[in-house]
């Protein structure tokens, strides 16, 4: 498992795509070459310049196509889909009016998961569920991720992570905690391999 921690998303993305660019490869999976569970936390952060959320939805003027190919493409469809999953859908809403009521509850949590009888078929979402705890002054966040790409996704993931949380902070008036991303398969896959290693290439040289 990677353990590791930062004080910007894009610092922490770019330290845990090093980490599973060293990982052994594997042997005996027909699409992943790199494959770990991890914990990465962010402490005392702050958000990257050129992401947000605001009352209307996610936004984004961050240039990810400095680290992944057809990057900021991608972002418009990650923005596209959190803004219904979790905006749209009432989830957020319902989550600030419960948290209000009960500031001090350990059921701070927005669901995604909509694949209940695991049918093969039907999507699997890569983030489950997110949860929030008041704990003095300050709010915590965990986001679990059933799956994340550690070289197309993982930043962007991190930037809806951070910025719900933050967006959840001010909201609630409490300051910005701990942000935890539990990963419980952060991989690389077979077919992106000369972008990831033109990445690597770019980051070390």
């Amino acid at each position: 498992m990677l353990i590791l921690e930062d004080h910007s998303p894009e610092k922490l993305y770019k330290k845990t795509f090093l980490a599973v660019y060293h990982l052994d490869n594997l042997k005996d999976d027909p699409k992943n070459y790199k494959d770990s569970s991890a914990v990465l936390t962010l402490k005392e952060y702050h958000q990257d310049v050129g992401v947000g959320l605001k009352k209307e939805g996610f936004n984004s003027s961050f240039n990810y196509d400095k680290y992944i190919l057809k990057g900021n493409e991608q972002m418009c469809i990650e923005i596209e889909h959190y803004n219904g999953e979790i905006l749209h859908s009432g989830k957020l809403g319902s989550l600030l009016k419960y948290f209000k009521a009960n500031p001090t509850n350990r059921r701070g949590l927005i669901n995604l998961w909509t694949n209940h009888a695991f049918d093969p078929q039907k999507p699997f979402p890569c983030l489950v569920y997110v949860w929030f705890r008041k704990q003095g002054d300050t709010l915590n966040m965990n986001c679990h991720m059933r799956a994340n790409n550690a070289y197309k996704i993982l930043l962007m993931d991190l930037h809806i992570g951070t910025s719900l949380h933050e967006y959840v902070s001010e909201e609630l008036g409490l300051k910005k905690g701990i942000y935890n991303h539990f990963v419980d398969t952060l991989h690389y896959y077979k077919h992106e391999k000369q972008e990831i290693d033109s990445l690597y290439y770019k980051l070390t040289k």
